[in-house]
């Protein structure tokens, strides 16, 4: 009988050592997760906000204000503010696009680090504008009540009042400007290629 030549073991392709992989990088999925949330809840803040803004504040909470305040309100809640909605609406762009790229990071998708990237330079202009806006309308409503200081909504606008802008100054650096900065540093400098996200997590084919 003639001897067959030794064949070649079969391929087990669910065999582990047939893949030489490096481990998956843990860093994606915190990160991803944070930029989730971010931008989850300030897009649900600012979608909010754009109500309150194009159609409680001019029709609704003017006239409610008004009657409250017999004696006048500032004018800033009598009327909308044309930078203040340009503000509003680039920043519900920014948050989108941090929610995507979030869940892409998450997806472990190379298109996660542009897209944060992006998002640097989108969130820190959209933080700035913001800061811009916000800074004058309170200057605005500073000097109307300095100049009216006997009405009601002067003598009404105590500690409360700074409690609440601290909070939301508060909030909009570590969101606004905190997180992007981050990014651009962790996204620019540390993890300079996007296979950073995708090594290790390779689809087999």
């Amino acid at each position: 009988m003639t001897d067959l030549p030794n064949a070649t073991p079969p391929v087990n392709a669910s065999d582990p050592s047939m893949f030489d992989l490096p481990e998956p990088q843990a860093w994606p999925k915190p990160v991803g997760i944070t930029s989730i949330v971010l931008g989850a809840f300030n897009l649900m803040c600012g979608g909010l906000g754009g109500v309150y803004l194009l159609v409680i504040l001019p029709f609704w909470l003017a006239e409610a204000m008004k009657q409250h305040f017999t004696d006048g309100i500032p004018p800033q809640f009598e009327s909308v503010s044309i930078p203040m909605v340009v503000s509003t609406a680039l920043s519900l762009m920014v948050d989108g696009l941090l929610l995507t790229a979030g869940i892409s990071l998450l997806m472990r998708k190379s298109v996660a680090r542009p897209m944060h990237l992006a998002y640097v330079v989108m969130g820190l202009l959209s933080f700035a504008i913001g800061t811009w806006v916000g800074v004058s309308y309170q200057a605005e409503m500073t000097e109307w009540m300095k100049a009216n200081p006997d009405t009601k909504f002067a003598q009404e606008q105590g500690a409360g009042g700074v409690v609440g802008q601290v909070i939301g100054w508060t909030w909009a650096i570590l969101t606004g400007f905190t997180w992007p900065v981050f990014c651009a540093i962790w996204f620019g400098l540390v993890k300079k290629k996007s296979s950073d996200i995708t090594e290790g997590v390779q689809a087999v084919i």
